[in-house]
């Protein structure tokens, strides 16, 4: 079998107490994963849009929602700093 590689070489997970805030993150484009129970958003993004989610992720966990942010390098998906 052969693997087609994702479409975007980012992803952003949004874990913890997120069912208050499930229909926010819907309309933000997250997709729910059952089998992991996180939420998270496949994305393209613009520089501008990295920066803003990188300063998002040093944000200390509010209500108990933490927010990781992965990149795609050299086919390893490796959390952003």
């Amino acid at each position: 079998m052969e693997l087609t590689p994702p479409e975007t070489d980012f992803v952003i997970i949004a874990q913890g107490k997120t069912y208050p805030i499930k229909d926010e993150l819907k309309s933000l484009g997250f997709k729910w994963n059952k089998h992991n129970k996180v939420w998270y958003c496949l994305s393209d993004y613009t520089p501008a849009e990295g920066d803003f989610l990188i300063e998002l992720k040093k944000c200390p966990p509010t209500m108990g929602i933490c927010f990781r942010a992965f990149e795609l390098k050299d086919n390893v998906w490796r959390e952003t700093s």
